[in-house]
């Protein structure tokens, strides 16, 4: 079991949404779960999230290259005077598997338009990843190759 996990400095909004998440009490790790508070585990089909940081919002658009569960809580900042939103993502492996995430922050306040992250599996070892957002779009080709990953930015 591979658990991938983000921290940020900020809230996932819509955080208490009946339609995405559902309250659970999965271990979220080896951690004492004492650490983990408001737990939620994602219901939805759902891989664009929103947090508002302290100035601004960012947002997380993610992809993995095989069925997953995400989870999300409230878990102690660094330093430890307030809390932070954690992010985190299991799967069981095998083999392998591939995490995609694009983020993209914006200082100005409700200037929200959400970007679209669009993953293609062109061949076992090559994705194809675009990103979208307002008048801006880029793409990339990604191979891997020998245990090494190769970028080549599509023009």
């Amino acid at each position: 079991m591979v658990h991938w996990t983000n921290h940020w400095s900020g809230k996932l909004q819509d955080n208490d949404s009946q339609d995405l998440w559902s309250a659970t009490e999965d271990p979220l790790s080896r951690l004492d779960q004492q650490w983990f508070k408001e737990k939620r585990k994602l219901i939805a089909d759902e891989s664009a999230f929103v947090y508002q940081m302290r100035e601004g919002t960012l947002e997380q658009h993610v992809w993995c290259s095989l069925p997953h569960t995400t989870y999300t809580a409230l878990t102690p900042d660094n330093p430890p005077s307030g809390q932070r939103t954690s992010f985190i993502t299991t799967v069981p492996v095998e083999q392998q598997v591939i995490f995609v995430q694009a983020l993209h922050y914006d200082a100005c306040e409700g200037n929200q338009v959400l970007g679209r992250l669009e993953v293609a599996e062109w061949t076992a070892d090559t994705l194809q990843i675009s990103w979208n957002h307002a008048d801006s779009q880029a793409s990339y080709h990604i191979h891997l190759l020998d245990g090494k990953v190769y970028i080549e930015k599509l023009v």
